[in-house]
């Protein structure tokens, strides 16, 4: 809540406060009586009074509202509605609770949007200060004999400022890290720390335009929309050269906004998981131009064991559902305890589905209401029922994943799950392979390494294929790359290839157009038809330009 003071005082000469509504709030549900009202406050300034006397500094520095306001329900029962910032603080909750669940009339705790039940703010708790909303046309001692309040209280009135958004989503607190560009292993690892950081301190959702900024300027990873037509995926991680590479991620331009979000915040789990496999197969990619056994053979590893790459995803996703359900709210057990519905609490896995609801563009609950708590429970159960004891790989939708995700991570505990597991990684052992084949590279000449693999390949390797996309690393970042053969030779396999010269696409994306080498920044620009007569022995492997790369290339 960003709340600011306006210019002028309003006519009875009380300053004035303003801020747009939030998306959602925290609700206490009351029977209506006209007395509710008065006790409403009473039982608010008490709560104000017990927050502002405790030990606890993060209780005590806090800044909210009180909100309340009327709601008719489909039982046509009039109820009266206290609503408090949704992310507010947990003992600061557990205080505001007690008061209101000792009024006789309370009914349940629950969480709605402001304008089902109009909301307006009627006090407020300022870092220990006390604010009284009052009627601008009322002067200040008016208001405050009005609502039995002592001179301690500060009267004020409320403008309420245009709503900027409907999403649920809040602003964090920013990051001081800041990354080099440039990322090896020690550069990794303190943004691995940070990050892990930055997740803890999320308060909720935190949205596309806010988390590429901070991923951009605190932890130098860049981030691009990829819009050509060819790019099938989500999103994608990719490493630049070097020994210390620049780390960049690609995201669907044709999804929406909200699934946008959830894409970048899987793809910064693999990063924050993944990093040493990502380096190791950059290195593979590159090595493979000189030695093509080492990537089949890489592939092999795995894909042999179904685990191995279920579990880097199903890892990123339980990275991701931080940026949707965040720590603090884990277990959920915990927040389901104090909220009655009915005189039901909902089970967690119910309140997990809520969360997750709103962030998601295709659904109808995506911004839910009371009249629809029946069909949102059935929906829930049905829902978590059917996929409690699948993986990633068996869900229909990116909901499910995230759901799948996020249920895990409360079985298992937040603290857990963002600790390193390293004897629990199917992982493990693979990179231990694909080191120990880049250390035979590294020491080896060429001829001895090519034929070893080709020795621990036989038997699996199917032999020449078609040169295709399809040849690589399943959903590793396969986008943009094809390969021509060697022109002179019969272009029949993989294994003719060789020796490959890496080229990058003209900025149209073209296989026939202009291509320059990557290796070597001087080298000739042409067509695969000069190519023919310059380097007829040679295979090519073609990289074709982001959709950001274009637009760089079109302004020169």
């Amino acid at each position: 809540m960003r709340m600011k003071r306006t210019k002028r005082p309003d006519p009875a000469g009380k300053p004035v406060d303003s801020c747009s509504p939030p998306a959602y709030l925290r609700t206490f549900v009351f029977e209506y009586s006209e007395e509710i009202k008065t006790k409403i406050v009473d039982l608010s300034v008490a709560a104000m009074v017990e927050i502002g006397e405790s030990a606890s500094k993060r209780v005590r520095e806090r800044d909210f509202l009180i909100w309340t306001g009327e709601f008719t329900n489909q039982l046509d029962m009039r109820l009266y509605i206290v609503g408090v910032p949704y992310g507010l603080h947990s003992p600061v909750l557990d205080i505001l609770y007690r008061k209101y669940s000792s009024e006789p009339s309370f009914v349940e705790i629950n969480y709605s949007p402001p304008g089902e039940f109009k909301a307006q703010p009627i006090l407020r708790y300022q870092y220990g200060r006390h604010v009284l909303y009052a009627s601008p046309f009322i002067p200040a001692p008016q208001a405050r004999l009005q609502a039995g309040l002592s001179s301690d209280f500060e009267a004020r009135s409320f403008q309420q400022a245009p709503m900027i958004g409907k999403g649920p989503y809040s602003a964090p607190e920013r990051p001081l890290h800041r990354s080099p560009l440039h990322h090896d292993e020690a550069v990794w690892l303190e943004n691995r720390e940070r990050l892990m950081e930055f997740m803890r301190s999320l308060k909720g959702p935190c949205g596309l335009r806010r988390l590429r900024s901070i991923v951009e300027e605190c932890f130098g990873v860049s981030v691009f929309e990829e819009g050509s037509r060819e790019f099938a995926h989500y999103g994608l991680i990719r490493l630049g050269s070097g020994a210390t590479p620049k780390v960049r991620i690609l995201v669907n331009k044709r999804l929406p906004e909200k699934l946008k979000y959830i894409v970048l915040a899987h793809e910064l789990g693999h990063y924050l998981l993944h990093f040493p496999l990502l380096l190791i197969l950059r290195y593979v990619e590159e090595t493979a131009w000189s030695i093509p056994e080492i990537e089949p053979y890489c592939r092999q590893l795995l894909t042999d064991d179904p685990l191995v790459l279920q579990s880097v995803e199903d890892r990123a996703d339980e990275i991701a559902s931080f940026f949707l359900v965040p720590a603090w709210v884990h277990p959920v057990q915990r927040m389901t305890a104090v909220i009655s519905e009915g005189g039901v609490s909902p089970p967690p896995s119910e309140l997990i589905w809520r969360f997750l609801q709103p962030l998601f563009p295709e659904d109808r609950f995506a911004h839910t209401t009371w009249n629809d708590l029946a069909e949102i429970r059935k929906r829930a159960r049905r829902d978590v029922n059917r996929l409690r004891s699948t993986t990633g790989d068996q869900t229909a939708n990116l909901f499910e994943r995230m759901l799948v995700a996020a249920l895990r991570v409360d079985e298992a505990g937040a603290e857990g799950v963002t600790k390193e597991r390293p004897e629990e990684e199917p992982l493990e052992p693979v990179l231990g392979a694909m080191h120990a084949v880049a250390i035979k590279v590294e020491s080896l000449s060429a001829p001895e390494v090519r034929r070893d693999l080709r020795t621990l390949l036989k038997g699996t390797y199917p032999g020449p294929q078609p040169l295709s996309e399809g040849e690589f690393l399943p959903g590793l970042g396969t986008f943009g790359r094809e390969l021509v053969s060697p022109l002179g030779g019969d272009g029949g396999g993989l294994l003719q290839r060789i020796p490959l010269e890496p080229t990058i696409y003209n900025p149209q994306g073209r296989a026939d157009g202009d291509w320059r080498l990557r290796t070597s920044p001087g080298s000739p620009v042409g067509t695969l038809a000069e190519w023919r007569k310059w380097k007829p022995d040679h295979g090519v492997v073609l990289y074709r330009f982001e959709s950001w790369q274009k637009k760089a290339l079109e302004k020169l």
